[in-house]
């Protein structure tokens, strides 16, 4: 995935600077997963609440109580997948 293509998928998903952190922080409500593969190992990393880069190499901190941050290089990142949304509902927990 090339900078232009993770811009697009952050417009999309409507996303917000923040020049503090130099990232992009997700609408509350809306989550994003990259589908990283490599060595024809694939790896989904979900709940991406914020993301940023440092060259080739992309920091997606996840919605977790231990708040974890992947890093994963540009080129392993296949696709990108926008969850929820500005004024969806929240999931609820149960069955």
């Amino acid at each position: 995935m090339t900078r232009e293509h993770l811009l697009s998928v952050l417009r999309v998903a409507q996303a917000k600077k923040d020049d503090k952190e130099d990232s992009w922080a997700l609408p509350e409500g809306t989550s994003l997963t990259f589908y990283v593969a490599h060595g024809g190992v694939g790896l989904s990393i979900a709940r991406i609440e914020a993301v940023w880069m440092e060259g080739p190499i992309w920091h997606a901190r996840i919605h977790s109580g231990k708040r974890e941050t992947f890093l994963v290089h540009h080129d392993d990142i296949y696709a990108a997948a926008i969850e929820g949304g500005p004024g969806a509902a929240a999931k609820r927990a149960g069955f």
